[in-house]
């Protein structure tokens, strides 16, 4: 799971629908993410502190409990059969289409090199392309 594992509710911006992931600078999130999160967080007010994704004990989750949830989560959804790889795709190719530099790209995905980067964001489900172009 990565930096979800340890994506904390300060680096989401409910107003700004923005997260800010390794250092990087905020990147968008889609209007159907921001309502999950909505949802995920229980209240009008989200926390102020805190894993956005922990264990019941506030630890963050591991790495075959993200799995579970995530199947679990895109079961019944246009999204199911979809991997966390494909969502990391889908990230790197939102990102590009807003202008984020392919050496942020690189850095934010833990590739090697923007060249990297380049082919990453390249590789992406037809599918979720609609649905960016659809959020226009």
């Amino acid at each position: 799971p990565g930096e979800v594992s340890n994506l904390s509710w300060k680096k989401v911006k409910r107003v700004d629908r923005t997260v800010t992931v390794n250092g990087g600078g905020p990147m968008p999130i889609m209007r159907e993410t921001m309502n999950i999160l909505d949802a995920f967080a229980g209240s009008e007010k989200w926390p102020s502190d805190g894993l956005v994704f922990s264990s019941g004990n506030g630890k963050p989750i591991t790495r075959q409990a993200f799995h579970r949830s995530l199947t679990a989560a895109l079961k019944g959804t246009k999204y199911e059969g979809f991997s966390a790889k494909d969502i990391r795709h889908w990230l790197g190719f939102r990102m590009a289409k807003v202008g984020k530099k392919m050496e942020d790209i690189a850095r934010i995905l833990r590739l090697g090199t923007a060249n990297q980067a380049s082919m990453y964001v390249k590789r992406e489900r037809p599918v979720l392309i609609e649905e960016i172009d659809d959020e226009k």
